[in-house]
């Protein structure tokens, strides 16, 4: 009992470390992502960074198509950590490590095959003035997140660690140079679609890769990757559990990261400038719970490890409190949001209230979905979302494209889509929870 009490006192101690450094790190992060939309929009065009915003879309999504390795690694590598187990937490991280860089070489062949039979620009609806520019740049950014594709791995072993506050530190960094970069290439070049995207993603994948270098030469330098401790019997392991997140990460593409494609397709390129604002703007009113929530996965897992449920039940108040909290600081951003847009874009853009006003559903909604399925992906008992969410991802694409066009409802039909699909996991995530954490889960709920 008494080293179950000291394990929770620990971990509220560095629960609470990660979100002090989350706070001041994540705050400087929007600030200077907030500073880097009208430096993007005054460098081009609304249209032209509409087009930047679908290639990161698109990229992002690939990001996801790492079998669900990375999650698969925090879960395993926590566990095994709390236990004590440095020699298999090498391996797992060696051979992690190696099947991600496997994977980005054979995605990265996979896009020049198909680029030689497909027409992206086409795909995206790009304006015939841009198509030449915008083919150059996808095969360029399909390099670079070949390379990031690996270096991101790095986050996932920090956020195992319980150290997901440095995860913020290595995001504020990157956007400062992504920032100075923006800076630089507007005051000695002409506007450039090329320029602009080198400024956005370059700096990030610097970053990245300077972390990766100096955490195994540090703090990490125990379970550094190795290819001697590469054991594919283990990857297997991390694998199945994997998969489950893969496919989770999958259809959370198809219901959250398709929007921009749809919109652009649909009515242009330029309706998903003021789309991606209001949700950026509205973001900030789920920044505090989101910054409480961010070292909730790991140490779930840990206290799930240790059986603390005491300690389970109470944190998860805890971040119902929070949820409240960010409920009240969406609605007073949603009373403010026209003078916010005219001080932060101007004239630049038109965001309509209405859609501001679907966006803060969303996020609110996004928020309470997420305080369950931190704890849910933490212990791995996956199954249930996994088949909720292939509902959703099924339903997700004809509902927005129907409720934007033959409703008549634009591209506030393609978020109010997202926020009929969400309601499947808003219901059931906290029903499953409540089941687990109370030991009356059975079947498909304990799975």
């Amino acid at each position: 009992m008494e080293s179950t009490k000291f394990s929770a006192k620990l971990r509220d101690r560095t629960y609470l470390k990660n979100i002090v450094l989350s706070v001041f790190s994540q705050g400087g992060t929007l600030f200077v992502s907030y500073l880097t939309v009208p430096l993007a929009l005054g460098y081009l065009d609304p249209t032209s960074y509409g087009l930047w915003l679908v290639i990161s879309s698109i990229f992002s999504w690939l990001e996801n198509l790492d079998l669900g390795l990375g999650n698969g690694l925090r879960n395993k590598l926590t566990e095994s950590l709390t236990r004590g187990e440095v020699v298999l937490s090498k391996q797992y991280v060696s051979t992690t490590y190696f099947l991600i860089f496997v994977i980005s070489l054979l995605l990265f062949g996979l896009i020049l095959i198909v680029d030689q039979f497909v027409n992206w620009a086409e795909m995206v609806n790009s304006p015939l003035n841009l198509q030449s520019e915008f083919n150059r740049v996808f095969l360029l950014c399909a390099l670079f997140f070949s390379v990031r594709f690996v270096c991101n791995l790095i986050l996932a072993i920090l956020r195992a660690n319980q150290q997901i506050g440095m995860t913020k530190v290595i995001s504020l960094v990157s956007n400062l140079l992504v920032l100075g970069s923006i800076v630089f290439v507007r005051a000695t070049t002409t506007p450039s679609f090329l320029f602009l995207c080198l400024a956005l993603i370059l700096p990030q994948i610097i970053v990245l890769a300077f972390f990766n270098i100096l955490f195994f030469a540090t703090r990490f330098a125990s379970f550094s990757p190795s290819p001697g401790s590469i054991n594919l019997t283990l990857g297997r392991s991390v694998s199945e559990l994997g998969i489950k997140f893969f496919l989770l990460q999958v259809i959370i593409i198809i219901v959250f990261a398709t929007d921009n494609v749809i919109i652009t397709k649909l009515f242009g390129p330029h309706e998903v400038t003021p789309y991606n604002i209001a949700l950026k703007y509205m973001n900030i009113g789920a920044i505090l719970l989101n910054i409480v929530l961010a070292p909730a996965w790991s140490a779930f897992t840990e206290a799930n490890v240790l059986n603390d449920i005491d300690w389970i039940k109470t944190t998860l108040r805890r971040l119902l409190g929070f949820w409240g909290l960010s409920l009240l600081l969406i609605l007073f951003m949603v009373a403010i949001s026209g003078v916010f847009y005219e001080i932060w874009i101007g004239d630049q853009v038109s965001i309509p209230f209405s859609l501001t006003i679907l966006m803060a559903i969303y996020v609110a909604q996004s928020a309470w979905n997420r305080i369950f399925a931190e704890y849910i992906n933490g212990v791995g008992k996956i199954a249930l979302l996994l088949r909720l969410n292939i509902i959703v991802g099924v339903t997700n694409i004809p509902l927005s494209v129907f409720l934007a066009t033959s409703m008549n409802l634009g591209s506030h039909g393609v978020i109010l889509a997202t926020i009929i699909c969400m309601m499947l996991g808003s219901f059931f995530a906290p029903l499953q929870t409540f089941l687990l954490v109370n030991n009356r889960a059975k079947g498909i709920w304990n799975k």
